[in-house]
């Protein structure tokens, strides 16, 4: 307002008021000649947008996970390295139950503490050493904690149920249930009044208060029966107890799924991976002679060659120090491709 009425008033010295404006926001101060410079040439033309962690994150989240499991599954097999070092450095052998208890609280001798620590050891080890543990009954405590980790950090999160479910012959109904990040999403209909994200439901407070989970895996090619949701609460009503473990590094504040590990890095793998494929064909090939057999009949020069049971065409393959005989009037050219790599 202040400037409009200037403007109408002296236009000349609202011109200067703007010259002086501009000459400002070009000086400098704090960021403004460094991160935040939009007058150097190194950081012109750098497209940058800003957004909610709902948004930079969940709308990308679908791509970045098939990315990264790619990476891992061949795409480049350093990722594959760096995953399965970082769980092993990190789980190891995985997490032992070490109790500790106090017994001037409890009001035992030092021998009456000792042994329940040991009764307790036992009686976990029990549990926590058999499959029985596991919903599916196929790996132990220590697996499915190399499990989860794994698929936390290739997926971005991993979630973890804990249901009570009896089973014959096991001492213990506590089972452990995993569950693969892309099973948490929106409920395809309904629950428009509910604050759900990526299957993630919140209350007005921003509590995690319940978490939706599929049927079925939603990129699995088939299925039987129609997809459904399944609402599971962050907390039981009656114990408080936890429900779901939702393992995942957030990186920022109201984050509520978490990112691979390798998303930030995922175009230099992928590049890096094509460049050792690269590398590598060249490398074998270099190794190899590309022949020539130039002959003045019309007949085939390379007779008895194999031939492709479908198209019948002659298969010819390079080999390492393959020997050819050649016939009257035949002479031979090789080609030699040589890399700064790879030479012979």
């Amino acid at each position: 307002m202040l400037e409009r009425v200037i403007s109408s008033v002296s236009p000349g010295w609202a011109l200067k008021r703007e010259v002086a404006r501009q000459k400002r926001s070009i000086m400098n101060s704090g960021y403004s000649h460094h991160g935040a410079s939009r007058i150097k040439k190194a950081l012109q033309g750098w497209n940058f947008t800003g957004g909610s962690p709902d948004e930079d994150i969940l709308d990308n989240l679908k791509v970045l996970r098939q990315r990264s499991r790619d990476l891992y599954m061949g795409g480049a097999s350093l990722a594959t390295g760096a995953l399965k070092t970082a769980r092993t450095n990190v789980v190891g052998t995985g997490l032992q139950l070490k109790p500790s208890l106090d017994a001037d609280f409890l009001g035992l001798s030092e021998q009456e503490t000792n042994t329940l620590k040991r009764t307790i050891e036992r009686e976990f080890a029990l549990w926590a050493d058999s499959k029985d543990c596991d919903v599916m009954g196929m790996n132990d405590f220590c697996q499915l904690q190399q499990l989860a980790f794994l698929s936390m950090i290739m997926s971005g999160d991993c979630f973890v149920l804990l249901p009570v479910l009896p089973r014959k012959h096991a001492l213990y109904d506590l089972r452990v249930r995993l569950i693969e990040a892309d099973r948490c999403n929106n409920p395809a209909t309904g629950q428009i009044d509910k604050d759900i994200k990526e299957g993630v439901e919140v209350d007005s407070d921003g509590q995690v208060i319940a978490y939706w989970f599929s049927s079925r895996h939603p990129l699995a090619s088939g299925g039987m029966g129609k997809m459904e949701w399944n609402r599971v609460e962050a907390l039981g009503k009656r114990t408080g107890r936890p429900n779901v473990l939702h393992l995942m590094e957030a990186e920022r504040p109201e984050q509520r799924r978490g990112v691979p590990i390798l998303a930030p890095v995922i175009e230099s793998l992928k590049q890096l991976g094509t460049y050792t494929h690269a590398e590598l064909m060249a490398a074998v090939v270099s190794g190899m002679f590309t022949v020539f057999v130039k002959t003045e009949s019309s007949s085939d020069p390379l007779g008895g060659a194999e031939e492709d049971e479908f198209t019948n065409e002659s298969i010819y393959k390079l080999g390492n120090g393959a020997i050819v005989g050649l016939g009257p009037n035949e002479s031979v050219e090789t080609a030699n491709p040589r890399t700064t790599q790879y030479s012979v």
